[in-house]
């Protein structure tokens, strides 16, 4: 169950990561432009 939770946990930090990535990169290609 411990083992369970941990795996989710990962995915959700993963998920959290890759869409802070993709507002990081919005954001530098939004100031590019301007």
């Amino acid at each position: 169950m411990a083992r369970r939770y941990s795996y989710d946990l990962r995915i959700k930090l993963f998920k959290a990561v890759d869409d802070g990535l993709s507002i990081v990169k919005a954001c530098k290609i939004f100031n590019y432009k301007l």
